[in-house]
């Protein structure tokens, strides 16, 4: 059985202060029952960055391969921390970290036999670079109140045969 839910859910900026994503800044549980949606350029936003930021920026010190994330890559880290009032209001402030991920180099090369000649061939190389942008979820912190009537008997028990 469903039972009604008051979870509030709010993305934050780098500074603190709630972002948009899906043209919201907070989403109560029933504007997500069919989901929470937004783009990445509100991901972004709520991250503090474009694709044209500079990852040396983020990290200082790092060597980056270019100078932008659009042609380095990047990870999005949603960063999820959990609240609730001890009579049960329960929040869930988001948190966006981009992280610069270097782009991989994929190769191949392949030999192809010259037919005019049996001593000759020629090779092909082909390189790639995989550019991206992947969304992980490393972190959920918080605390969720519980409450358990076994609990409560035991702890009226345990107190009554102390006393006595």
């Amino acid at each position: 059985k469903e039972q009604p839910s008051d979870l509030l859910t709010v993305f934050l900026g780098p500074d603190g202060k709630a972002c948009e994503f899906g043209n919201k800044s907070e989403w109560k549980h029933s504007d997500s029952v069919g989901g929470i949606t937004g783009t990445l350029r509100e991901l972004l936003d709520c991250a503090g960055l474009t694709l044209d930021s500079n990852p040396a920026d983020l990290f200082p010190g790092i060597v980056a391969g270019s100078s932008h994330l659009r042609t380095t890559g990047l990870r999005l880290e949603l960063h999820l921390h959990l609240e609730q009032e001890l009579f049960g209001k329960t929040s869930v402030f988001i948190r966006v970290v981009a992280v610069p991920v270097t782009s991989t180099m994929e190769s191949s090369e392949s030999m192809l036999p010259n037919f005019l000649t049996t001593t000759a061939s020629a090779t092909t190389r082909r390189s790639r670079r995989a550019h991206g942008v992947a969304v992980s979820m490393p972190s959920l912190t918080g605390r969720i109140y519980t409450f358990n009537w076994f609990h409560v008997l035991r702890g009226i028990i345990d107190v009554t045969v102390v006393l006595q």
